[in-house]
């Protein structure tokens, strides 16, 4: 797992963060999305002050997703991140976030970028939900392939969001239709019940053991004894772990940004490749209708008296 984005981020690792977070997103969603420069800094309505990496998207128009968090202190400048915006260019200019998820507490990248996918493709609901990371497959992780980068991790592993209590009515009403356990694994087990359904089939075997009886080999499902199944019980022992994030999705609210230019000691730091590729994505951004405006600035310079500078424009910009 790479260690610019296994964990928190480090402010001195934006660059290496937004590129890493960049190549998974192309990956996903394909080669249209662009990154914004510099943090884009803002205080949200009633909130604190907030960072984000931003992401635009040239899929279906003139989108855009950030990544937020916030300082956590302490002396290594780590940041974990506390919320989501995506901007689904349903207007234009679209100054507040159509959507917004708020996570119950700060999360690593690792875990945030398949839901930022999923968001973007429109398959997270409004409200309370929770987005699990399932188990990987054993082929998998013998065959070592998990252990190239954390993009590797991501592919192979399969995720899926919506809120658990609907894994467990899908469990129960299966097990009202007389399926076993091993009816609804050979149905399809997770990918057909939803996130945690082995572990609510689990729950369910060990704790209410009078669902089911023996016939020979096989468990048969007790039809009538199944409304015994106290469902807040079983929602409590399989909600939480560490590859569930439980969020908030909301409308945006206004915010104040905060104009937060690159410092000199940043510009030292920027290869001449990564000034160029940025100013490549401000192109972009504006010839796709994503901003209305493009600023280049650089520093003080004269030239000698017998040097010229040719500036051509291109009726046809290729970038």
């Amino acid at each position: 797992m790479n260690q610019y984005i296994a964990e928190a981020i480090r402010s001195q690792d934006y660059q290496k963060s937004s590129a890493l977070i960049l190549k998974y997103l192309r990956g996903k969603l394909g080669q249209k999305v662009f990154p914004y420069p510099i943090p884009d800094v803002f205080t949200p309505q009633g909130g604190k002050r907030t960072t984000g990496i931003r992401y635009f998207l040239n899929i279906k128009g003139p989108q855009s997703v950030r990544i937020n968090w916030q300082s956590t202190g302490g002396k290594t400048g780590a940041y974990g991140v506390t919320s989501l915006d995506f901007f689904d260019g349903a207007r234009n200019p679209q100054l507040i976030p159509s959507h917004h998820v708020q996570f119950k507490e700060e999360q690593s990248l690792a875990k945030v970028l398949p839901l930022i996918v999923d968001l973007v493709k429109g398959n997270i609901s409004s409200g309370d939900g929770v987005y699990v990371t399932e188990e990987v497959s054993a082929i998998y992780q013998a065959a070592g392939s998990l252990l190239e980068d954390f993009n590797d991790v991501l592919q192979e592993a399969t995720y899926t969001s919506g809120e658990i209590s609907k894994t467990l009515s899908n469990v129960i009403h299966a097990l009202q239709q007389g399926m076993s356990p091993r009816d609804q694994h050979i149905a399809g087990g997770n990918k057909k019940y939803g996130p945690r359904w082995k572990q609510i089939i689990d729950f369910i075997t060990n704790n209410y053991p009078d669902v089911f009886r023996k016939e020979g080999l096989k468990r048969v499902v007790e039809i009538d004894k199944v409304k015994k199944i106290d469902a807040n019980k079983v929602l409590a022992a399989v909600t939480g772990g560490e590859d569930a994030i439980a969020f908030n999705v909301s409308p945006g609210s206004r915010e104040v940004p905060e104009v937060d230019g690159i410092s000199e000691e940043d510009q030292d730091r920027m290869t001449y490749e990564e000034q160029l590729d940025a100013l490549k994505t401000g192109m972009k951004l504006l010839m796709s209708n994503a901003t209305n405006a493009i600023f280049l600035g650089g520093r003080g310079g004269c030239l000698a008296g017998d040097e010229s500078i040719d500036i051509r424009i291109a009726d046809d910009v290729g970038v």
